[in-house]
């Protein structure tokens, strides 16, 4: 908790825009907002594993003076980008099992280990699996 009378809060809190408006004469905004945004998301999320493009459109909202809440915009982009690969990993994740149902089904009714490469995608090695 701050020990401090409210005047020594607003001396502190007016010195540190002196300090910035003086910083940003002399660097550019956007490494500024980079380094302000990593700081406050590795906080936030508490990981220090902020995507660069999270970060960019951050600078972006934060630059265009957006009236949109900032959070919520990140944070549902951020939602939709997992739904979004978790849809992907499950697709991918089906196709394979298919793939693998597929192969044991043909192996099953004997066909030939070669043309079920050629059908399935999957390797040699793949296909002796099923059967170990």
């Amino acid at each position: 908790m701050l020990k401090h009378g409210h005047g020594d809060i607003d001396k502190a809190f007016e010195k540190s825009v002196e300090d910035l408006d003086e910083y940003l004469k002399t660097h550019d905004l956007n490494d500024f907002l980079k380094s302000f945004l990593i700081t406050l998301s590795t906080y936030a999320t508490g990981s220090s594993k902020i995507k660069e493009h999270h970060i960019n459109d951050m600078v972006r909202v934060v630059k265009n003076n957006s009236k949109e809440d900032l959070s919520m915009t990140l944070a549902q982009k951020w939602k939709n980008e997992g739904i979004e690969k978790g849809r992907e990993d499950g697709i991918l994740i089906g196709e394979e099992k298919k793939a693998t149902e597929i192969a044991r089904n043909l192996k099953r009714l004997g066909i030939d280990v070669n043309a079920i490469v050629e059908a399935t995608g999957l390797s040699k090695e793949e296909i002796d699996s099923i059967y170990r």
